[in-house]
């Protein structure tokens, strides 16, 4: 009788499979990396063949880790795909049998973060909610310079009360002595 796989040693063809699934999600995430640095402010031409390759990849980008592990070159336009090197799909379990995985996390995390407010809304609806921020700030510190000067007037009447009142006292003693 065989032995159980799982008391057997893995075949040599089992490490070049596991070393090549490490280099084809670290590919996926060098791509996913170099696509978000131009769209958030890397110092690369506005109309440069790397932003525009961002641009036109950024709707392929993965939201999810799922996402990420379905990813494959193949299912780019052939514009992309020549432009990147050739990354496949991968298995979820061979994403956890690497110590890849938060990293992946984070960075399908980048995406979300980085493209959510140009998928939710536009340019107009970006700006009016900025304004209406920065509209609120200006509120805020309008509010609290008028309470600061209210309260330095109360500390001037308070001081001058005191004032009076120390005057009155001195005066009170003299009377008493």
């Amino acid at each position: 009788m065989k032995g159980s796989v799982k008391n057997r040693p893995k075949p040599k063809v089992a490490f070049a499979n596991q070393a090549e699934a490490k280099e084809n999600i670290l590919t996926k995430m060098q791509i996913i990396s170099s696509v978000l640095k131009p769209l958030t402010g890397t110092l690369v031409a506005v109309d440069g063949p790397r932003y525009e390759t961002a641009l036109a990849i950024r709707k392929h980008l993965p939201s999810t880790v799922r996402q990420f592990n379905k990813w494959r070159s193949d299912d780019l336009e052939d514009s992309i795909r020549q432009t990147l090197p050739v990354f496949n799909a991968n298995a979820n379990k061979t994403l956890h049998s690497t110590e890849l995985f938060d990293d992946v996390a984070r960075t399908v995390k980048a995406v979300v973060y980085e493209l959510a407010p140009q998928v939710k809304s536009g340019r107009a609806e970006r700006i009016s909610a900025f304004k209406a921020t920065a509209d609120l700030a200006v509120r805020l510190r309008q509010i609290s310079e008028g309470e600061l000067i209210r309260l330095k007037r109360d500390l001037e009447v308070a001081k001058n009360e005191i004032l009076t009142l120390n005057i009155k006292l001195d005066e009170l003693r003299r009377r008493s002595k």
